[in-house]
């Protein structure tokens, strides 16, 4: 797994605040910084705090995990949106047992790599 840039974050920030119709200027209120601060964020041009991601996806009622998975990346929001249709309880079980089995996948694939990163700079 690569590395996510702050750009990425930046857009994954720009398209939740355009679904939900939200301002810049709303969300950098809500997360007590200036426009131009949150304009930086969004454009990808300014490195996000621990503190600073947090606010954000607390402001945009997400998580940390949604505003940093990569792009191309299911969320799990609409992964549950998706099993919100499905009828059959046994089926959504499934699915959902599923689910748990591919973060546990990807999981040891970051530690594989993290640790083979780790091996390579020796």
């Amino acid at each position: 797994m690569g590395t996510l840039s702050f750009e990425e974050v930046g857009n994954t920030i720009k398209r939740i605040l355009d679904e939900q119709d939200m301002t810049q200027q709303a969300l950098a209120t809500a997360i007590g910084v200036s426009k131009q601060v949150m304009n930086k964020i969004v454009a990808g041009n300014k490195a996000i705090n621990v503190t600073e991601i947090s606010s954000i996806a607390t402001a945009l009622g997400t998580t940390v995990d949604v505003l940093l998975a990569p792009s191309g990346v299911i969320k799990q929001s609409d992964f549950l949106d998706c099993l919100n249709h499905i009828q059959n309880q046994h089926t959504r079980e499934k699915l959902l047992f599923l689910a748990d089995v591919m973060q546990e996948i990807l999981y040891l694939e970051e530690v594989v790599d993290a640790n083979h990163n780790t091996e390579s700079k020796r």
